[in-house]
């Protein structure tokens, strides 16, 4: 008799609904979680297989009072890392800049990093765009536990990163950040501090010079966008202490026949009294 058959016939309804409710619970693809530690101790224990970033050969002229090495928007790649896209700096930890910039831990890396999309009228012409510059770090495959000291100078009462394109929000005061996640990370960006602004001069003087203060006299604008200012150290890397790869306990094939078994014998037995019963 095919399973199937066995089931219609023999398992208790109950039995099926459990059965259908385990095979949804695998084919769910899992959405992503982050778990967040306060304290580089906790985050190690936490995790495994890290790899540290210390920033120690990004400060090349020791012969420089102020103490920075200019790495401009260039890309700056350590241990598979890639970090890029915003204006860097190598900051020598027992320089002049080192002091303030530093985090007490030797070189650090200085990142600033801006957006805005923008409209804009002056003198009866319209203008708008937009451009982004922010620190992106991009990791490698399957990395999914990431820390790193944290120095922020951006002024506002939030700090935005976002991970993965997810966009969080973090007290700017921290100096340390710390996470971990089910899936693999691809890529951290430092947005910063918003940064939103309006301006309205319109009518207020002759902008175009034409003899005349009328509606063609605009000089007015609005932008939104964010500004990011901050330094980083022993950017830490690896994965979490449970492995992304690692699936939630689901029963074998073998134990769900096992249960099927069992339910049918179940059933079975009960059906052989009923009809005893009646004879």
């Amino acid at each position: 008799m095919a399973i199937s058959t066995l089931v219609k016939k023999f398992i208790p309804h109950a039995v099926i609904v459990a059965t259908v409710a385990l095979a949804a619970i695998a084919a769910v693809a899992p959405a992503q979680a982050l778990t967040f530690y306060s304290d580089r101790a906790a985050f190690n224990a936490g995790s495994k297989n890290l790899l540290n970033i210390d920033f120690e050969d990004l400060y090349t002229d020791d012969n420089n009072y102020w103490g920075s090495t200019y790495y401009g928007y260039s890309t700056i790649t350590e241990k598979g890392v890639q970090f890029t896209d915003s204006y860097k700096l190598g900051m020598g930890g027992s320089s002049y800049y080192g002091n303030y910039y530093g985090l007490g831990s030797g070189d650090v890396l200085y990142s600033s990093g801006y957006s805005s999309s923008y409209s804009e009228s002056y003198g009866g012409n319209s203008y708008s765009g937009s451009y982004s510059k922010h620190l992106s770090i991009l990791l490698p495959s399957n990395t999914t536990a990431i820390a790193f000291d944290f120095k922020n100078f951006s002024y506002g009462s939030v700090f935005k990163m976002s991970i993965n394109d997810q966009i969080f929000d973090f007290n700017p005061s921290i100096n340390f950040v710390g996470f971990t996640s089910d899936t693999a990370i691809s890529s951290i960006k430092f947005l910063g501090t918003p940064n939103d602004y309006s301006y309205n001069y319109d009518g207020l003087w002759d902008i175009n010079y034409d003899g005349v203060i009328d509606s063609n006299d605009t000089y007015s604008g609005s932008g939104t966008g964010f500004n990011s200012q901050a330094s980083l150290d022993n950017f830490t890397f690896g994965e979490a202490a449970k492995s992304a790869s690692e699936p939630a306990s689901v029963p074998e094939p073998a134990s769900v026949l096992g249960l099927l078994a069992v339910g049918a014998l179940g059933a079975g037995s009960q059906s052989k009294r009923k009809q005893q019963s009646k004879a």
